[in-house]
């Protein structure tokens, strides 16, 4: 089990986890890429079963390092991160894309997808997150 990381790098959706059939992580990716070209912050989505499953600690860290091709920190990267087994939701931001989507606003994100996982609507909880996510990076920057 795992991606390598040319595969995760390139791609800005991938559910390790299967939470999603084909179709929605198709559509899904769709959205991301219409974020993408935007040039505002570029939002990749991650689900993984178990964390066991990779050698890297803190796999979290891994991706969203590897996602963001070594500048994990100067940069307009978003990572919505899912493990199944270990009960982990994170998004991790770049110092950029952190000046709008702050630590409240990520756990903001966060509580509102909790209720889909909860009742197993993985799709609509990521499709409604990544909205979220969206409309702050809409705002302008002094607006909350």
């Amino acid at each position: 089990m795992g991606c390598g990381t040319k595969k995760v790098s390139e791609k800005l959706v991938v559910d390790a986890g299967s939470f999603l059939d084909d179709k929605q992580s198709k559509e899904i990716e769709e959205k991301l890429k219409v974020i993408d070209k935007q040039e505002r912050y570029r939002l990749f989505l991650y689900t993984v079963i178990a964390e066991k499953y990779y050698k890297h600690p803190n796999y979290d860290e891994y991706v969203f390092y590897t996602v963001s091709k070594g500048d994990s920190t100067s940069n307009l990267n978003v990572l919505l991160y899912l493990s199944y087994d270990d009960k982990k939701i994170k998004i991790h931001t770049g110092n950029k894309a952190r000046e709008k989507l702050t630590d409240s606003l990520s756990q903001i994100a966060i509580n509102r997808l909790i209720p889909y996982l909860t009742q197993r609507r993985y799709y609509d909880g990521f499709k409604s997150t990544i909205n979220y996510i969206d409309s702050i990076f809409m705002k302008p920057l002094n607006e909350k």
